[in-house]
């Protein structure tokens, strides 16, 4: 694969993750959350720097006092987690030092209260020192709950999940299943190039099911294996940057990224064509070796913006030879020396039958829907079209092509002729005769030339 053709694979991966993996996914799974004392006047401490950027008229407060910020933080959560009707189990608990609680799912709830009882405690320790308050929301200033001195004070608090639950860990999940459903990638988790990574593989393929489609006809969706829960502790922004923990995407992308490098390095470009996603990426290098090797065939016309090679010019007849039997043995010699050259290029493009099965398979189905048409098979449920695979190219005896392909004999065989006496066989309902058309349309475009077909 080239180098360019590697990068936009890679790309893709990008794009897929992006596109079809949401990053609230691991909002909906049970939590394991913690609150310190410590940590939580760490976050206060960020946001209210934050607020003194712009409002140098407020007082500065000390470690100790974010100290007690925390503490509050910690007794908020504590009470609402212990309440007999709350959402959330207290698994541990030091008063004024740290709580854990679990619940079914990651609930707003219990941050909206321990953030609302660390800003309240601020405003408790300002007024006592005889400041004003922090500002709230004002719609007649038009101040936004996150814009004012009380939301920015807030923002420091940060939720951040811990080891491989992390959301890098869910998305890199995603690039797994992704892997998965790529041809030629099947083996990619148990292969030699992976084996540096593959303890980070198995437990992340341990921790997450992972579904969904490449072509986006579902939803990507990350769901924890069972007993598994999700890992949240409360820091402060500085504490919560990407690539702070082992399992962040910024930390485990480039392993990976370059185990897919080795990976596809390691292999022949014939083993993906079959691939939807490695066809994409390396169809332009793929389509014109396949052509290139086409249209060295006298025979051939090419299609498209591939450059037919010019033929040796020709050598100028000798005015005095002219008409005399020299010329006509030079001429015998062209013609015996043209025919071994043809034969020989057909035997050169049979030696990519990988390529060619590639080609024909991604139009194959499309192209057989579009012909099936009265009086012949009709497109009802496209289930037919779909099944249709050419499954190998072999060469005559002859030297010309003979490609095989299957469908599904279970129900359609009834349909061709020979098959037992079936009334609802017909010359013109006979699947292989829509089959042959089709395969012979798509070959039209590479200029193949003579060829067989015939039903596996």
């Amino acid at each position: 694969m080239a180098v360019k053709d590697t990068k936009k694979f890679l790309k893709s991966i990008n794009d897929f993750v992006a596109k079809e993996y949401k990053r609230g996914a691991l909002d909906g799974f049970r939590t394991l959350v913690t609150f310190t004392a410590k940590a939580s006047g760490e976050g206060f401490k960020e946001g209210y720097a934050d607020v003194l950027k712009k409002s140098p008229d407020l007082p500065i407060l000390t470690d100790a006092d974010f100290l007690e910020v925390g503490k509050a933080v910690v007794e908020a959560i504590a009470e609402w987690s212990n309440k007999d009707r709350t959402k959330g189990e207290t698994l541990h608990y030091v008063p004024n030092q740290t709580v854990k609680y679990k619940a079914r799912r990651d609930f707003k709830r219990p941050y909206t209260i321990g953030k609302k009882a660390g800003s309240d405690k601020i405003q408790e320790i300002l007024q006592a020192r005889g400041s004003r308050k922090l500002q709230g929301a004002s719609k007649e200033k038009g101040i936004s709950p996150r814009g004012s001195e009380v939301g920015i004070v807030k923002s420091g608090l940060h939720r951040a999940h811990q080891g491989v639950t992390t959301v890098g860990a869910a998305q890199i999940s995603s690039v797994f299943r992704f892997l998965d459903q790529t041809k030629g990638f099947k083996g990619f988790a148990k292969s030699e190039e992976a084996r540096d990574i593959w303890d980070i593989i198995e437990e992340i393929t341990g921790t997450f099911n992972t579904t969904g489609t490449k072509s986006g006809t579902k939803p990507q969706e990350v769901s924890l294996k069972e007993d598994i829960y999700i890992n949240i502790d409360m820091l402060s922004r500085k504490d919560n940057k990407a690539g702070t923990e082992d399992y962040d995407l910024i930390n485990l992308y480039p392993k990976v990224e370059k185990a897919i490098l080795k990976y596809i390095e390691s292999q022949p470009i014939e083993t993906m064509s079959g691939s939807r996603s490695i066809e994409e990426n390396a169809e332009d290098i793929v389509t014109y070796m396949l052509l290139n090797e086409l249209t060295k065939s006298p025979r051939a016309k090419v299609i498209g913006p591939l450059v037919r090679p010019k033929g040796r010019k020709k050598k100028k007849t000798d005015k005095d030879t002219k008409g005399k039997g020299k010329t006509n043995n030079k001429g015998s010699t062209k013609t015996a020396a043209a025919l071994r050259s043809r034969n020989k290029k057909s035997k050169s493009s049979a030696m990519k039958p990988l390529q060619l099965i590639g080609l024909i398979n991604k139009e194959l189905p499309n192209t057989v829907r579009k012909n099936m048409q009265l009086p012949g098979l009709q497109n009802r449920t496209g289930k037919f079209a779909s099944s249709v695979k050419v499954t190998d190219v072999v060469q005559t005896p002859r030297g010309f092509p003979s490609i095989g392909y299957t469908y599904d004999k279970s129900p359609y065989q009834v349909f061709e002729m020979g098959s037992g006496g079936n009334p609802w066989a017909t010359p013109e309902r006979d699947p292989r005769k829509v089959i042959d058309r089709s395969i012979r349309e798509i070959a039209s475009q590479f200029a193949i030339g003579r060829f067989y077909t015939r039903r596996e």
